[in-house]
């Protein structure tokens, strides 16, 4: 009984139980919350991403000289530039092998190679790559390749938001995945997209890429001796030669069809039609394409020829013209050292070049007033101008139709016609019966007129030629 009674433990107060109780829970929890806790850890550590170090790595990792070829296409289709190192020099293979710029071509590479992106993509999750216009469909595409045709990389390049970076996806499969954005770029218009040349749509614009420099033309240093222009059919040919009146200068003589003096404005303006035209794509090559472009056997062609400083030889140059097409003709410029390709120009200089003969005819200039009589004289005149000089006309006329006016007024005025009848039913000076006091050297009025005053005697009347039309000028004193 004794023993009993000491090894029965007495009976727990309410306290006490409520405590025990509590204390168990506890303990409960804090396993439940250990065992969550080990789960967690183990998911973690068996799903685990290591997070990359913030900043910024380079794009690629050859070198400049390491590219050979570069191709440039939209994902969704149109045309390809495809840019071949020759050299020093790039050729540009969907053009027909005509040099390409070969400054862009360098900056581009140079923009590549110097360029650096974000370590971190700013996302992997391939639904969210048209935000960045990096579907394959949306992006421009850039590819280098080596001399041995190994890609040295193959990029995607996408706007961004606002489109004033660069933000880019690789394309090969052991490249790092996810969109990234280049750093470093000093705006827009030196961004790596900036550098395709690409259209608004973004497809790159082939003609862009061109050395347009290699379309040679008449220099300004070339002096013309002859012009051929053929026109459907229609032949011009003109000729410089000296000028009688002044040993300094030239002027043009049509030889055919017809000949007669040339109009020199015309014929200046043809010249520099052609030493202006500016070549801005590619058409073809003579062969293949040279007959369905129209200038294997042309219509309408030019030849000149023409004396180059330093060369001391006559050169030729030709010029056929083919088909037009949208606001572009086909040229084919050859010469000696040219003729390689068929380029596009402006169709503008079709009308500069070709144009009616009779564009091409003047009135020969009258002979140079004779010698002075006198050293002073008073003078009155009427002047018939005609268009292009500047002097309002009563009707428009050309320089033929001037001449023949002014030398039937000359023979009304040295007849028995009434002088101030005539002064003013023709005269074109503003002030028609004005007398004009002329002095030797004087520079009050045009050299010609001057000369033609002092050389007519008291009462006489003479036809004299000036930058303003003809004068038939009568001395009064």
């Amino acid at each position: 009984m004794a023993e009993e009674t000491v090894n029965k433990k007495a009976p727990l107060t309410p306290d006490e139980v409520i405590a025990s109780q509590r204390s168990r829970q506890l303990t409960i929890m804090a396993v439940v919350l250990l065992v969550l806790a080990g789960a967690i850890a183990a998911h973690r550590w068996g799903n685990r991403t290591v997070d990359k170090p913030a900043g910024s790595v380079a794009l690629v990792s050859f070198k400049e000289a390491d590219v050979a070829i570069i191709e440039i296409f939209s994902g969704a289709g149109g045309d390809k530039v495809k840019l071949s190192r020759d050299g020093e020099a790039w050729r540009l293979s969907s053009r027909f092998g005509a040099l390409a710029d070969k400054d862009d071509a360098a900056a581009l590479i140079k923009k590549v190679v110097d360029a650096k992106r974000l370590n971190r993509a700013a996302t992997e999750e391939s639904a969210r790559f048209a935000l960045f216009d990096l579907t394959y469909e949306q992006a421009a595409h850039v590819v280098f390749t080596d001399k041995q045709g190994k890609e040295l990389v193959h990029l995607l390049i996408g706007k961004g938001t606002g489109a004033a970076a660069d933000f880019i996806r690789y394309s090969a499969k052991d490249a790092p995945p996810g969109v990234f954005e280049l750093v470093d770029s000093a705006g827009m218009m030196e961004t790596l997209r900036s550098r395709l040349h690409l259209d608004a749509e973004g497809r790159p614009e082939v003609r862009t890429w061109l050395d347009t420099t290699a379309f040679k033309t008449l220099s300004r240093e070339s002096e013309l001796e002859r012009l051929v222009i053929h026109d459907k059919g229609v032949q011009i040919e003109v000729e410089s030669a000296p000028d009688p009146r002044d040993a300094t200068k030239r002027i043009w003589n049509v030889l055919k069809p017809e000949p007669s003096y040339g109009n020199s404005t015309t014929i200046e303006g043809v010249i520099e039609a052609l030493r202006t035209m500016r070549g801005v794509d590619v058409a073809g090559k003579p062969s293949p394409q040279g007959p369905e472009l129209g200038v294997a056997k042309a219509e309408r062609w030019v030849e000149v020829k023409f004396n180059s400083k330093g060369a001391g030889k006559t050169e030729s140059l030709r010029f056929d013209f083919g088909i037009v097409k949208d606001r572009e003709v086909a040229l084919w410029v050859t010469s000696e050292k040219q003729g390689e390709l068929i380029w596009w120009v402006n169709e503008s200089v079709l009308t500069r070049v070709f144009r009616p003969l009779a564009d091409f005819v003047d009135v020969a200039p009258l002979p140079p007033p004779g010698p002075a009589v006198t050293e002073r004289a008073v003078v009155t005149h009427i002047l018939i101008s005609f268009t292009g000089t500047g002097v309002p006309t009563k009707q428009p006329r050309t320089r033929l139709e001037a001449r023949k006016l002014a030398l039937s007024i000359l023979e009304l005025a040295q007849g028995a016609g009434d002088w101030k009848a005539l002064q003013l039913q023709y005269n074109e000076d503003g002030a028609p019966h004005t007398e004009y006091p002329v002095e030797k050297d004087d520079t009050r009025w045009d050299k010609n007129f001057s000369s033609g005053a002092l050389s007519l005697k008291a009462g006489e009347v003479g036809l004299f030629e000036t930058q303003f039309g003809y004068h038939i000028i009568k001395r009064v004193e």
